[in-house]
Order: C-alpha cells, then structure tokens, then sequence
C-alpha cells in the first residue's frame, strides 16, 4: 500500500468519526473541523472524493410545508 493510500485511510477514518460525532455535517463542514479542531489540512476535493468512497453524506432537513389549497376532486 502506498503512502497516500495509508494516510487516504486514516484520513477517513477520522471523517467517519466526525461524521458519527454530528450527522447533519456534509463534506465542506467536515474539512473546516477538521482543519480546526484536529490541524489537518487537506483539500476540499480529497475529503469530497473520500466521502463519496465511504458514502459520508449530511442528513438534509427539509421543512414540510403541506398542502395550502383544497383538491378539486377529494
């Protein structure tokens, strides 16, 4: 295994940790914490390219708005 192949995995390990910490973070939050909190600096296309390897994904929130008309035809 390569050197940047090892650190690719530690890397995400370390992502996979932030990302169980707080799910609702995406890939550019992630980067910022771990630039941050853990001193890591690394580009933001490597993290993306390591969470979409891993499938580290935010929980999106959508907001239910309903339905404001009644339907022509109940």
């Amino acid at each position: 295994m390569s050197q940047r192949a090892a650190e690719n995995e530690r890397l995400a390990e370390k992502l996979e940790q932030l990302h169980e910490e707080s799910p609702d973070k995406g890939y550019r939050r992630l980067n910022d914490d771990l630039r941050h909190d853990c001193g890591i600096h690394v580009n933001d296309k490597r993290v993306l390219r390591i969470c979409r390897a891993r499938d580290i994904r935010s929980t999106v929130k959508y907001n239910n708005r309903g339905c404001t008309r009644h339907a022509k035809n109940p």
